[in-house]
């Protein structure tokens, strides 16, 4: 069935994305974060 193997395959499209996101969490600290609205503030 098309369906389910698509469902399959976004799963883990999903999986890949949301290790992506929390590796670039991990890297991100609460200085780089108050630097980006700063810059955005200005």
């Amino acid at each position: 069935m098309v369906s389910c193997n698509i469902k399959e395959v976004m799963g883990e499209v999903l999986i890949g994305t949301q290790k992506a996101v929390e590796n670039d969490l991990k890297r991100t600290t609460l200085a780089d974060v108050v630097s980006k609205i700063r810059r955005r503030s200005s």
